[in-house]
């Protein structure tokens, strides 16, 4: 199994870009995507839902935009050593991965925080070993997970600031948000019941009590 005997390192998040809407932050990934392609950078978009994967595959194939589906651990590695000839990648199931040592940089873009913390601590530790990752995250405000903690707040205080449409939120305090707000559903989750949605994911997990 790849990396079992590595030591555990934890790549950190560069950044988290928070948008108003879900068409908003697709369009922003879409967006990150074409610019790093023009780059030659390999790149993985994460999801960690599979409504989530369907929706950005929708968007990249309405640009013709190509990409390898990594299903296992040993697509991940296959990827990770380039020999897919397809720089991006994308995968609803990586933090269930096991990950070895990366050959080549690359960057990793998570399409949504997951309610509670283990999935994105998971993909951290798969990444920490790889040379200079890049782990960037992306979130909406109307997302299941922002609706019930501090999307209003946030809004509040962005349009104070002249916060304007189809731009995103990015600051160091948005991510350590958005870790307090996923120990905060931690505390009141019945479990982590697998499901195909974020909202799917509350209607099985959360408690409101």
């Amino acid at each position: 199994m790849f990396g079992l005997f590595n030591k555990k390192k934890s790549a950190k998040i560069q950044d988290t870009k928070v948008w108003r809407t879900q068409d908003e932050k697709i369009s922003g990934i879409v967006s990150d995507v074409i610019v790093d392609q023009n780059s030659q950078i390999p790149i993985l978009i994460v999801t960690h839902f599979k409504t989530t994967f369907e929706v950005i595959k929708k968007h990249l194939d309405a640009k013709s935009i190509t990409y390898t589906p990594l299903r296992s651990s040993i697509d991940l590695q296959r990827w990770m050593e380039g020999h897919y000839h397809l720089a991006l990648a994308m995968s609803d199931v990586f933090a269930s991965m096991t990950s070895g040592n990366a050959v080549r940089s690359a960057k990793v873009i998570v399409a949504e925080y997951y309610p509670v913390p283990s999935k994105d601590q998971m993909i951290s530790e798969a990444m920490g070993n790889w040379p200079s990752p890049v782990l960037i995250y992306h979130e909406a405000l109307d997302s299941a997970l922002m609706k019930r903690f501090g999307a209003e707040r946030i809004l509040a205080l962005a349009e104070k600031l002249g916060w304007e449409h189809g731009t995103c939120l990015n600051h160091s305090m948005i991510s350590r948000s958005l870790e307090n707000i996923q120990e905060k559903i931690q505390a009141k989750s019945r479990g982590d019941l697998p499901a195909d949605s974020p909202e799917q994911w509350f209607d099985y997990n959360f408690s409101n009590i």
